[in-house]
């Protein structure tokens, strides 16, 4: 079960997450892209 009826879950706060993990996910991603040594957009060193 996802939800619990027991639990009041404030669905306010779910754009605020959202926003939380995609710019940590962003964040990583432009790192890694600028390390020394990329040579490609999906090169796997």
């Amino acid at each position: 079960m996802v939800r619990n009826s027991g639990h009041d879950f404030n669905d306010g706060y779910l754009p605020i997450g959202t926003a939380y993990w995609a710019l940590l996910a962003e964040t990583y991603l432009v790192q890694r892209a600028m390390q020394p040594g990329r040579t490609g957009r999906f090169s796997s060193e």
